[in-house]
């Protein structure tokens, strides 16, 4: 593993051999370490609001409904359809912003070289 840095933060694939005097290396390490962090939390964060929008309009719909007086039947059945009609569009909404995210990189990659 790599001697001079606290167990939690050996991983392999990095350099085996680290000079903590070389602050461009440990930079280098720190800024991958943030960027790989930033990404999976910003991940998690899509999925919170999707979850929240979709809250917050299925309770939308059945304070509509319930003001109105329509049926509560009718006011569960629509406020549940919306729900997950907004929860489907959403989730594959972030799916395909993921996929053509990875996918405009690579083009990137591949022009770059």
């Amino acid at each position: 593993m790599m001697p001079g840095l606290p167990p939690r933060l050996r991983r392999p694939g990095i350099r085996a051999n680290w000079d903590l005097s070389d602050d461009e290396a440990i930079d280098q390490y720190i800024e991958a370490r943030v960027a790989e962090r930033a990404q999976s939390e910003a991940a998690r964060w899509r999925f919170r609001l999707v979850l929240i929008e979709t809250v917050i309009l299925a309770l939308l719909v059945l304070i509509a409904g319930f003001v109105l007086g329509q049926k509560p039947e009718l006011v569960l059945r629509g406020a549940a359809i919306v729900a997950a009609g907004c929860l489907v569009t959403g989730a594959l909404l972030t799916a395909l912003s993921a996929a053509s995210a990875r996918l405009l990189s690579r083009i990137r990659q591949r022009r770059s070289r």
